[in-house]
């Protein structure tokens, strides 16, 4: 199938909201491989941490462009429907 490029990363970084300097810090032992389909927008990849075997399995999936537009309706939906989870569940 046509338009499918792979890509590696190794190490990176790991950064947090705060002003230290401390709180950019470089990896060590990571690495990112997968692929990205340029024509159609699918993207699958594997995240291998480092860490005890550790590691994030991406299956393939459409990148769906919008919806970073959708991105504080959805994430206020998602607060109040994990209040309510934690509530039946005995944890709020």
């Amino acid at each position: 199938e046509a338009g499918w490029i792979k890509f590696q990363g190794k190490d990176g970084n790991v950064t947090t909201d705060g002003d230290d300097p401390k709180d950019c810090q470089s990896g060590s032992g990571a690495t990112v491989d997968g692929y990205l389909n340029v024509l159609t927008n699918q993207i699958e990849f594997i995240v291998n941490y480092n860490m005890m075997n550790v590691r994030t399995e991406t299956f393939q999936q459409t990148i769906d462009k919008n919806r970073i537009n959708n991105f504080q309706q959805e994430f206020e939906q998602y607060e109040k429907d994990l209040i309510q989870w934690k509530k039946d569940n005995g944890e709020g």
